[in-house]
């Protein structure tokens, strides 16, 4: 058995990534990154595949099953060439549902079980959201860095520094609060709605920016007793009175029994995706309904509820590949917790 040098492993991790794609429908043309093969665990199984069969056998049938697909797919982008009318899914022919102007005055609620596509769904309405706004995420679970790689990351370390004020550019950034726990995340969360609401009053009014801050799993930073504990009124302020200052939000959360009341009562537009947890569905019943809450069980991925004021409807997503640049140079950003 001889050991395979990087650029064989490379190959194959390649090979095995397009195979991947192809079979999943998505696009496969571009050649992934080293970081996304090693990320995606393609690269450690091209390496034990190659160390483990250099034998004709194996080598032919990953060619054959590579050419399948190749043509598979070719056979497939041929016909819908040659249609004039291809009959697509009922949920490809209608639009996210998603009122802006209503999103920029109460903000935006994405709700459902893990896996089930709140993300993706939180990505395509940025997409709309950063036509008119610049947009934050705080981001505890790594979860945007590989989806928005047209925005800024900044990463924040631990807790070592206590009198660092904290300032950015006006720019759409992530910051990657993933080395922070619970505590630390709301306290820098805090401290971002406090600089936040004073940097845009201290703008005039005919100046000031439209801003949308994300906050991804919003059950830790704002957990259910968060603010009958009086604590975080910076962010608390953001939600209520924040569309005076061109401020608005959204949250996004695995545990929509468990995050505080106040943000998604606020939210008029709440989006609620495939969910089995009992107390979960006791409490989006009373958005939805009884009959639409227990169909939420049964929703696939990419599936939702849309709620808006008296209309409720369900709709599908759809995966959108970004063919975009290589993520802007991670930036390690050292701030003040508490109060300066």
């Amino acid at each position: 058995m001889t050991t395979p040098n990087k650029q064989a492993i490379v190959e194959r991790a390649t090979k095995l990534w397009r195979i991947n794609r192809m079979r999943n429908g998505q696009p496969y043309e571009n050649t992934p990154e080293e970081s996304e093969l090693s990320e995606e665990g393609f690269l450690s199984v091209a390496a034990t595949e190659l160390m483990r069969s250099e034998d004709t056998e194996y080598k032919t049938w990953l060619e054959k099953e590579y050419t399948e697909c190749v043509l598979g797919m070719q056979a497939t982008q041929q016909n819908l060439a040659n249609t004039q009318q291809v009959e697509k899914p009922q949920y490809m022919e209608q639009p996210i549902p998603f009122d802006l102007n209503e999103a920029m005055r109460s903000g935006v609620s994405v709700l459902g079980g893990r896996q089930c596509g709140k993300t993706t769904l939180a990505n395509q309405l940025t997409d709309i959201i950063k036509r008119q706004a610049i947009v934050y995420v705080i981001d505890p679970s790594m979860a945007w860095l590989r989806r928005r790689r047209d925005f800024t990351v900044l990463t924040i370390p631990l807790r070592t520094r206590h009198e660092v004020n904290l300032t950015w550019n006006w720019q759409n950034t992530i910051f990657d609060t993933s080395m922070l726990n619970p505590n630390e995340q709301r306290d820098f969360t805090e401290l971002f709605a406090q600089v936040t609401l004073r940097g845009l009053i201290s703008i005039p009014e005919q100046a000031r920016p439209n801003v949308w801050l994300w906050l991804e799993e919003a059950h830790n930073s704002l957990p259910l007793w968060i603010f009958h504990s009086k604590q975080m009124p910076e962010l608390k302020r953001l939600i209520t009175v924040g569309a005076n200052f061109n401020v608005s939000f959204g949250l996004i959360t695995q545990f929509a029994a468990e995050v505080s009341k106040l943000p998604i009562k606020a939210t008029q537009q709440r989006y609620f995706g495939q969910t089995s947890e009992p107390n979960d569905l006791g409490y989006i019943r009373k958005f939805i309904g009884k009959d639409q809450a227990e169909q939420l069980r049964d929703l696939a991925t990419g599936e939702f509820f849309y709620s808006y004021r008296n209309t409720v409807k369900r709709f599908r997503t759809t995966t959108i590949e970004r063919n975009l640049n290589s993520p802007k140079q991670q930036i390690v950003f050292s701030y003040c917790y508490g109060s300066a």
